[in-house]
């Protein structure tokens, strides 16, 4: 019988931080990296979110419900022990931090600072995937009137590249119909 693995998913986000920092040249110790995840989740320590009986670190959507924020980071980093992460801008760390909480690409399976949701509504995602990923794709597409905000599925947009919620919103009405053929007929007529 096989017991299926759980992701601690505060491990990834630090080993996720640790090595984009990496990247950049910053060298950056376990328990600190940890100690910053635990503080962008909102706790004063990794002890304080270990203790806390409603915190579940193996959620892979805990991004999508959990408070998340730079203000305990702010509030803590100083008085950590001297390391690269005090120097950091809080809003690159948090955004590192995020896309190491948030799941990894369904398209290359891995954890980017790129990482999006599909569709509009981050409570209830439809699925994630990277902007890098996304962009090579044809399966993912963006809403005409959303703008670059949001990312969905191809499949979910319809012909005219709406989404549910603006579906239809390209057709003209009987009105706007009427509108326009008037402007045009006024158009000609000069």
């Amino acid at each position: 019988m096989s017991e299926e693995i759980k992701t601690d998913v505060v491990k990834e986000a630090a080993e996720f931080l640790r090595d984009e920092l990496a990247h950049l040249g910053v060298k950056v110790g376990s328990s600190h990296a940890h100690a910053a995840v635990a503080h962008y989740l909102g706790y004063n320590s990794k002890k304080a979110l270990l203790d806390d009986p409603t915190f579940y670190p193996e959620d892979q959507e805990l991004v999508t419900y959990h408070e998340l924020g730079t203000k305990k980071l702010v509030d803590r980093l100083p008085s950590m022990k001297e390391n690269p992460l005090k120097h950091m801008d809080v809003g690159q760390l948090g955004s590192i931090i995020w896309a190491g909480l948030a799941p990894a690409c369904e398209c290359c399976d891995q954890k980017k600072l790129d990482i999006t949701y599909l569709g509009d509504d981050i409570r209830n995602p439809q699925g994630w995937v990277s902007e890098s990923c996304a962009e090579r794709n044809e399966d993912y597409g963006r809403c005409h009137f959303c703008g670059d905000e949001y990312l969905y599925r191809a499949q979910d947009l319809n012909r005219n590249g709406e989404c549910p919620e603006h579906n239809g919103e390209s057709d003209m009405d009987d009105e706007e119909l009427e509108d326009w053929e008037s402007y045009i007929e006024n158009i000609n007529k000069d």
